[in-house]
């Protein structure tokens, strides 16, 4: 997508904020994968917000817990890197859903949104022209392989509203009646990837029990895996459970495919609330990593601690069940001095 202005108008190029130079930096370091990298930088560049044309810093973004317009996350076993972003930091919800959309329409050369998800766009910017949004929606970009710009696709996120009817849209669309009554399960946002067609879900909730990972599986005829996620979880405490889980802010999401099969299931939580302040954070990831043999150099570079020793801010930290494969995870890195060059340790 073009960076565009909160009207919906073209940016200057070349006015880019430091977070999007710092995504090169990240690029320019990359052992074996520096086209791919490149070409997700130069997407980046192309769809990102840029600096106000006073100089100065740009609004702070609700994307990131440290204010960033950029995220990335590193997802394992694969060790890939998507980046999410904010295209006009501080604009009302419906600027940032216009300024998406418009980018989704430049990045259209692979493949358009499908009737369906057409569909699901117009009930979601409904609900959000006639409830308050909180940000509208963010896109999120992640490379196919190729060299350049065109290798990379995007991924819509439309903001569901707080006061947004979407229950019976909800249930429509998993088709099984919800569970799990008690635990404050609220549909939050959800995702529309064009090249894979379908939609992805995504619902925040009160703190869950083991046993209840299986019966969200099982309401959407995923196999019964939740044992997997728990044990994954213990290894990144280093604790048993038998309680609840430890996090006091945690979600979950379902993607269903172009034919509206549940495929994918991921159970997330604030890293904050899950594992603590992000040096632990990262000192749990790259320790559970290492044991796997998960490629960590990307994840690394992003967590780098400055000449104070402090790293990054990280976001969200998941556990992802796809049909028929072994279990992944991902995290998500702020991206924003992590990548200046300046006081940062390898």
């Amino acid at each position: 997508m073009t960076a565009l202005s909160a009207d919906g108008g073209g940016g200057a190029p070349g006015n880019r904020s430091t977070p999007v130079a710092a995504l090169a930096a990240l690029a320019g370091g990359a052992g074996s994968r520096p086209q791919t990298l490149a070409a997700l930088v130069a997407a980046v560049r192309a769809a990102g917000p840029e600096a106000p044309h006073s100089g100065g810093a740009l609004p702070p973004s609700d994307l990131t817990p440290s204010g960033a317009p950029f995220e990335a996350a590193v997802v394992w076993p694969s060790g890939d890197l998507r980046v999410s972003l904010d295209p006009c930091p501080g604009a009302p919800a419906a600027a940032r859903r216009a300024a998406c959309l418009s980018a989704l329409d430049a990045m259209a050369r692979r493949a358009s949104l499908c009737r369906q998800q057409r569909t699901i766009l117009a009930r979601v910017r409904d609900w959000q022209d006639a409830h308050p949004a909180r940000y509208g929606a963010w896109l999120g970009l992640r490379p196919l392989g190729g060299g350049d710009a065109a290798s990379v696709r995007a991924k819509l996120y439309l903001d569901v509203p707080v006061d947004a009817p979407w229950q019976a849209f909800e249930e429509d669309l998993v088709g099984a009646p919800p569970v799990l009554p008690n635990r404050d399960i609220r549909l939050t946002m959800i995702g529309l990837d064009p090249l894979k067609g379908g939609a992805e879900l995504y619902w925040r909730c009160g703190r869950l029990y083991p046993g209840e990972i299986d019966t969200l599986l099982r309401r959407f005829r995923l196999p019964e895996r939740g044992r997997e996620i728990v044990a994954w979880i213990e290894a990144l405490t280093q604790r048993s459970l038998r309680f609840e889980l430890p996090a006091y802010d945690m979600g979950f999401s379902c993607a269903v495919d172009a034919g509206f099969v549940p495929r994918v299931f991921t159970w997330y939580a604030n890293a904050t609330s899950f594992l603590g302040p992000p040096e632990r954070c990262r000192a749990a990831l790259l320790r559970v990593g290492e044991a796997a043999g998960w490629p960590m150099d990307d994840y690394l570079r992003l967590t780098r601690p400055d000449a104070r020793g402090r790293v990054p801010m990280h976001g969200l930290i998941g556990a992802i069940l796809a049909d028929g494969a072994p279990l992944a995870a991902t995290a998500t890195v702020a991206v924003d001095a992590a990548f200046d060059g300046e006081g940062r340790h390898g």
